[in-house]
């Protein structure tokens, strides 16, 4: 430096030109804190813009490190140096854990940008009908459960008890691959929305308020055993990590009218080039029977023989519910509509 007559004000100010540069011509700045936990070898593969952009980084970078050895001082980073509101707010929003090379920072970072390997909540169906329902609205428009990472299950033929059903779903989902690196993220515990009728499998326990209290605490008893990440005020915590919808009788008997019901049902039959001689009074019969037997009621009503296909009947209702204007204020509207608003409630402060 003194061969030269520098000294480290020339260096700061060298530093502070290549940020500017960096940042005037990088098309991915809205994505910087993401981008730095991007490996050197990956980050090559750009091109154009952003890529010289990475390349002012790189310089910038080796100016920061040689003024830290020389003043023995942490500087800050890129972002920060040329605004000051952004280290206050970096500081204020994610305190001791702000730094490229702490994995609390990086899943954190992953939760705000909506690309974390866990999903928001697991949307736990018992039915064919309900699955294909669910799935079907999301190409209606009404339902885009991907970009709020739903994960719908089906859970027919689902072999675990209730408890082990909590346990599986609710436990944290850790280990991702990341730049060829196996990362152990500590993921939050990922919500799950429970929507069964009370006439399937766990009739004797969804019918029984104690038997469930009991069997969730079982379950967070087992997971904060197993993985250290729930408070002591588990049952607290978990009304913002669980929700059980129970409907009774079955789902297309709890949400849709019997002209709903009718039009579906006629819509499959005539796909297949079939007749449907149902009425609306067979169907409000069988739904007041003490079994309503929906697919005995479809198969025995048609011309031709034939067999009632769930998948098709939820489709069906989904393309037909979706269409109406008032669906937002219909009962299964609503429902998912709270699904939904469930799925992303807090989800960037769900890290434990």
């Amino acid at each position: 430096m003194e061969k030269w007559s520098l000294n480290i004000e020339h260096i700061e100010t060298w530093r502070k030109k290549l940020i500017r540069n960096m940042f005037s011509r990088d098309p991915l700045k809205e994505w910087f804190i993401l981008i730095r936990f991007i490996t050197y070898e990956k980050l090559q593969k750009l091109s154009g813009p952003a890529l010289i952009a990475q390349d002012y980084y790189e310089k910038q970078e080796i100016l920061k490190y040689f003024i830290e050895d020389v003043l023995n001082i942490t500087q800050p980073n890129a972002d920060e140096l040329l605004n000051q509101q952004t280290a206050l707010w970096k500081d204020k929003r994610y305190g001791d854990i702000r730094g490229y090379s702490n994995i609390d920072f990086l899943e954190q970072i992953l939760l705000e940008y909506q690309i974390h390997p866990s999903p928001y909540l697991f949307l736990l169906v018992e039915g064919t009908t309900e699955e294909n329902f669910f799935d079907e609205l999301a190409s209606t428009g009404v339902f885009i459960y991907t970009r709020a990472k739903i994960h719908i299950h089906n859970l027919s033929g689902v072999d675990k008890n209730f408890q082990e059903l909590l346990f599986h779903f609710l436990k944290p989902r850790i280990g991702t691959d990341i730049d060829n690196k196996y990362y152990h993220l500590r993921a939050p515990l990922a919500k799950c929305f429970i929507f069964l009728d009370k006439e399937g499998r766990w009739k004797k326990i969804l019918n029984n308020k104690k038997k469930i209290d009991l069997f969730i605490q079982k379950a967070i008893d087992r997971i904060r055993n197993a993985y250290h990440q729930i408070p002591s005020d588990s049952l607290d915590y978990l009304s913002d990590h669980l929700k059980i919808k129970i409907h009774s009788p079955s789902f297309e008997w709890a949400y849709f009218t019997n002209d709903q019901i009718l039009e579906a049902l006629n819509i499959q039959a005539n796909r297949h080039g079939n007749k449907l001689t149902l009425t609306i009074s067979k169907i409000n019969e069988c739904r007041n029977s003490s079994v309503p037997d929906l697919k005995k009621l479809y198969n025995s009503n048609l011309e031709d023989p034939g067999d009632l296909s769930k998948k098709e009947l939820g489709k069906n209702l989904a393309q037909l519910i979706s269409s109406l204007q008032e669906f937002n204020t219909t009962e299964i509207g609503q429902t998912v509509q709270e699904i939904y608003e469930f799925a992303m409630k807090n989800w960037w402060v769900n890290v434990i």
